[in-house]
This record gives structure tokens, C-alpha cells and sequence, in this order.
């Protein structure tokens, strides 16, 4: 992570594996603080934590989120993480292209994302 990405930092607490930086989508993007959760044999969680992510409407959703703070990078029965990949070269681009496609949805309205539409309820805790 800290070769491909020098401005994360990353501590294991107890098993847990978490990274913190900042990610900018591109250059007329904003920067966003990001934070990057992986335990193994579990799913990589991504989130922009605060209030850094805003619905259209008050009290509307933010589209491919599994909450107001954790977007949605990937669907887990499908196999698009294995355990086999590293962070810094999967989630963080991932995340990355998350925060273009969300940057372009607060332009317009549209996602452009693609992705499976879910309730923020979805469970994504087994690793396959």
C-alpha cells in the first residue's frame, strides 16, 4: 500500500488491518479522507467517513452504498474480491472510481456506475 499509495496509512488493531488516506478521483474532483477496513477471511470495507459523502436530498440516499458512509465497490457473491489480491491494487482504485462516478452523480443525477441496485441493508460480513 505505502509504495503505490505513500499518503495511506495502515495498523493492524487486533486482527484488523486499517488504512487511512486521501483519495482524489481525478483532478477536477475533490479529495475525500478515505478508510479501508480488511480482516481476513472477511470482505474489504470501504469508507469516506463524516459527512464528506451528501445525498441529493435531505434525507435522500446515496446510491450503491451499504450506508450513508460506505460505498458499495463490489458485489461479494460474485467473486470480484478474492483474498488472494492486495488493497492498493484493487479497493483503493476501486474506490477511487466510486468517488468519480459519485462526483458525477451529484452533477446530474444519473449514476453512470453501473452495479447491482441493493437496500443500504445488504450483508457483505461471510468471505467466500
Amino acid at each position: 500500500m505505502r509504495s503505490r499509495y505513500p499518503a495511506f496509512r495502515c495498523e493492524v488493531h487486533g486482527g484488523l488491518l486499517v488504512c487511512r488516506g486521501e483519495l482524489q478521483p481525478g483532478p477536477v474532483y475533490a479529495t475525500y479522507k478515505a478508510l479501508i477496513e480488511y480482516r481476513v477471511g472477511r470482505w474489504p470495507k470501504a469508507f469516506v467517513p463524516g459527512d464528506q459523502l451528501k445525498p441529493l436530498e435531505p434525507g435522500g440516499k446515496i446510491p450503491h452504498t451499504y450506508g450513508p458512509d460506505q460505498p458499495c465497490l463490489f458485489y461479494p457473491n460474485r467473486q470480484s474480491w478474492r483474498s488472494d489480491m492486495k488493497l492498493a491494487d484493487k479497493i483503493v482504485p476501486w474506490l477511487s472510481l466510486w468517488l468519480a462516478f459519485y462526483e458525477m452523480w451529484r452533477a446530474t443525477g444519473e449514476w453512470y456506475g453501473g452495479g447491482i441496485t441493493h437496500g443500504d441493508a445488504m450483508e457483505i460480513e461471510p468471505a467466500a
